[in-house]
């Protein structure tokens, strides 16, 4: 796809007070933050300021780069997506393609009725034949 695989590993494990006021600017649950919110938020947003990035970022993790088949998208990616100076540092592709192999690995032990995570990878001949072959194993 084009994506390079470099870049600062991403981790959603820290304190989350230090959210806290990002939480609450988006509407977050226990569950996450909506998708929909993010989509009705980024019609009403004027300029491409700090906001509009974080947005636009939670909505694309949400619907498809991190889609985890729901209508939420987890608030712990504001900890990544706070400092909006190093988000084209982080290693999305990585962070991506890990997700995904979870969501196989899931969908393969659980029964699950389909599989989630950045299914565009899927969309790739190279992928697909790795994907098959391990599935067949």
């Amino acid at each position: 796809m084009g994506l390079e695989n470099s870049g600062q590993p991403i981790s959603l494990d820290s304190d989350s007070k230090q959210i806290k006021e990002l939480i609450e600017i988006y509407k977050g649950a226990s569950r996450g933050i909506k998708v929909n919110v993010l989509k009705e938020k980024m019609k009403i947003l004027r300029f491409a300021d700090d906001e509009f990035k974080i947005t636009f970022m939670l909505f694309v993790i949400g619907a498809v780069l991190c889609s985890q088949g729901g209508i939420y998208v987890s608030s712990s990616y504001l900890h990544v997506l706070k400092n909006v100076t190093v988000i084209h540092t982080m290693n999305w592709a990585g962070w991506c393609f890990k997700l995904l192999i979870n969501g196989i690995k899931q969908f393969k032990s659980l029964g699950q009725g389909g599989v989630t995570g950045c299914v565009l990878f899927l969309q790739t001949d190279d992928i697909i034949k790795k994907f098959t072959k391990w599935l067949q194993q």
